[in-house]
């Protein structure tokens, strides 16, 4: 009888870590169209990306356990872009490499540009909910202060969005005389 408590309590736990812990994919973001009333439009290609992610992976993943290499940023369906690479773990001195795949989307919220992790999967496996606080690392990579190159003005992100060409981030300006 113990035994079987046991097994049901542990099911029970493992299905709610899978659920919980793991998640599945998040819905994307509903984002406004931009005005045309734009001042600056800011674009990152996407091997620009890569060479920022390449450059300071170590802490950009550091939510991921084990090395990161590989790492490249591309275009995908709808609005959203690929970080995808491999993971390397050492697992009971066992080493093993899992391809993982990061899937993000653009948006603007409160004049700054955001990004909301879609989906994450690591060998396969769905890990969206785990990997959600990859979130803010890439959010600090796409803050852009125009105001440093152009001051005199208050700007404000009004758009973003992803295509092939890379990501795009527009901005209204308002003088501050």
């Amino acid at each position: 009888m113990t035994f079987l408590l046991g097994v049901l309590v542990g099911a029970v736990g493992l299905a709610v870590f899978a659920v919980w812990f793991l998640g599945g994919d998040r819905p994307p973001v509903t984002q406004t169209p931009a005005n045309r009333k734009d001042a600056i439009v800011v674009q990152f290609n996407y091997p620009f990306l890569s060479q920022i992610l390449t450059k300071n992976i170590d802490a950009a993943a550091s939510e991921l356990p084990g090395q990161v290499s590989n790492a490249q940023v591309s275009y995908q369906q709808n609005n959203q872009f690929a970080i995808t690479g491999d993971d390397q773990i050492t697992i009971f001195g066992f080493q093993t490499t899992k391809h993982f795949t990061l899937v993000m989307q653009p948006y603007v919220q409160d004049c700054k540009v955001q990004v909301r992790m879609i989906h994450a999967d690591m060998g396969g496996i769905p890990a969206t909910n785990f990997a959600a606080d990859f979130e803010g690392k890439v959010n600090t990579y796409l803050q852009v202060d125009p105001a440093r190159l152009l001051p005199g003005f208050t700007y404000c992100a009004t758009g973003a969005s992803a295509d092939e060409n890379g990501i795009k981030v527009s901005y209204s300006a308002k003088s501050l005389s």
